[in-house]
């Protein structure tokens, strides 16, 4: 496994452990995890996971914040 492979795969394993345990807005994930945009949060979870991140909290029971 490549370093950025491994990077990424720790980012993921973040962004879906705070957003399965954290009830913090989207965006301050998105800013906390180093996406200076939202959209690009999203875009980027959703190519990892196949979906967005609000669809992934609402399956996890965390209702959007």
């Amino acid at each position: 496994m490549t370093a950025q492979a491994w990077l990424e795969r720790r980012r993921l394993e973040n962004a879906r452990h705070r957003l399965t345990r954290e009830d913090a807005a989207l965006k301050e994930i998105a800013f906390g995890l180093g996406f200076r945009h939202p959209p690009h949060f999203t875009a980027w979870f959703k190519r990892h996971t196949g979906m967005t991140p609000t669809a992934f909290r609402a399956g996890h029971g965390i209702e959007g914040a």
